[in-house]
This record gives structure tokens, C-alpha cells and sequence, in this order.
């Protein structure tokens, strides 16, 4: 069943076809399988259908479809928030038009890493304002920068095969941790820093207190979007990126 505040279904594919003639499409049922739909460029938010594909080869009118060549493998995101709470299965269908006009040989359509996820995006706003007065606001496109599901779980790093370090949770609304283990001898620091290189806080930790192996840096006066944290000690120096999405 699909949930979540923005569910998206996402995959990797590279495909070399012949364009307008042979195409990829994205189709979803949800009643069992008994009717599907193709879904339609307008949910597809990144990497969509990149061209109209001719009506014999799905016979379909008014379709696109993934066809041509992308030229290496590409991420495609699909909205599935009209879907929610229903049931629905997905299946990616290929055409070929077979009048034997097309190319002797072609790569064809690869598929890989299909994955659905709630996803944590962000996208600032830059605006200018004239002498005049006159004020011009721009958003970044496609949803912004996507986090990937992979980093929506504990950062977990060996450091010079002694200590480990995990920051969690990573996306995260107002608070980040920090812990290392097996740190090495003396302390180390633990610094939150902005994408220019300020310092915005600084906590220490040391090998002789357990407690504070632990650290906890409070975000909730910080505004959303990317940090970098900083770990720094004998024989060590981490740096990860940390994700604040409210």
C-alpha cells in the first residue's frame, strides 16, 4: 500500500533505441493487475519521457516514452502521492515498431535499482529585489536536491581501523547525535559546520568519560538544508554531510 508524506518510485535505466519508433513506458494498475494506465510525464518529476513515440508502436496515441539514447545510466522519480493508501502494482513495458526500418542493432532498455521510498527532498528559494523595488523569486526544479535512501539511515564509518563513528538520525528535523567508539588516545572534536566552512558548534569528547562518547547537537534554530559535521582527533579527521529537512 502506498504511504508516506511523498511517495516516489525510483530506477535507474540507460537505454539506446531508435528514437520516436521503439520506446520504454512506466505502466501502474491498482486493482490487481486487471487494468493498467501508463504513467503520464506529468508524474514523472525528474528524467521523464524525452520525446512523443509514433502510434504503432504501443498503439496508443499521444504517448511519450523513454526512447532515443540517455547515454549512461539515469535516475527517473515518479510521483506516487495520488496514490496513497491503494494497493498498486508497477510493471515497465517495451515497444518496438516493426516495419524494419530501425537500426540492425541496439542496446535496447536496462533497468536497475528499482526502489520505493518516502522521499526527503530539499529546495531553496533564491529571491532579488531591484532598487525599484521589483522583486524576482526562483525555486530549484525537479524537487531540488533528492536524498537518497541510503543516507536516511545511521552513518556508520570505520576510522583507520580503530574507531567508528555513527551520526544519526541523518536526515533530521531538530536533532543530530554523534557517537564514537574506539577512539583513539587523547580527544577529539566534534564540529557542526556550514557548507562555507563556518563553525556553528563545537562539542568535545574523550576516551576516558563513556558519556561522552555520546553527542547531541541541537538544530532547531538552524534552518533547513545541508551541514557538515566535522570529527577531528589524534590520527582521525571525518567529515560527513548532514541533511536538516524542516
Amino acid at each position: 500500500m502506498v504511504s508516506g508524506r511523498q511517495p516516489v518510485l525510483r530506477f535507474f535505466h540507460d537505454y539506446a533505441i531508435e528514437a520516436a519508433q521503439d520506446a520504454g513506458i512506466v505502466e501502474i494498475s491498482t486493482n490487481g493487475g486487471s487494468i493498467w494506465e501508463v504513467i503520464p510525464d506529468s508524474l514523472i518529476f525528474r528524467n521523464g519521457y524525452p520525446r512523443p513515440v509514433i502510434y504503432l508502436t504501443f498503439s496508443m496515441p499521444n504517448l511519450r516514452g523513454f526512447s532515443g539514447t540517455s547515454g549512461k545510466y539515469v535516475p527517473s522519480y515518479v510521483n506516487l502521492s495520488k496514490y496513497i493508501g491503494q494497493q498498486i502494482q508497477v510493471r515497465f513495458r517495451y515497444g518496438s515498431n516493426t516495419d524494419g526500418n530501425g537500426p540492425i542493432r541496439s542496446q535496447g532498455w536496462s533497468i536497475d535499482d528499482i526502489e520505493f521510498m518516502d522521499l526527503v527532498n530539499y529546495d531553496g528559494e533564491v529571491c532579488l529585489t531591484t532598487a525599484e523595488g521589483d522583486k524576482v523569486c526562483s525555486k530549484a526544479p525537479s524537487k531540488g536536491t533528492l536524498v537518497e535512501p541510503g543516507t536516511i539511515t545511521t552513518s556508520t564509518r570505520d576510522l583507520q581501523g580503530q574507531a567508528r563513528i555513527a551520526i544519526y538520525p541523518n536526515p533530521t528535523g531538530d536533532r543530530i547525535n554523534v557517537q564514537l567508539d574506539g577512539l583513539p588516545a587523547g580527544k577529539a572534536q566534534a564540529m557542526l559546520l556550514s557548507t562555507e566552512g563556518r563553525i556553528l558548534q563545537t562539542q568535545e569528547m574523550s576516551n576516558r568519560n563513556a558519556d561522552s562518547r555520546l553527542l547531541a547537537f541541537d538544530l532547531s534554530s538552524l534552518p533547513a538544508g545541508i551541514y557538515l559535521m566535522q570529527i577531528k582527533g589524534e590520527g582521525l579527521n571525518r567529515v560527513e554531510k548532514v541533511v536538516k529537512y524542516r
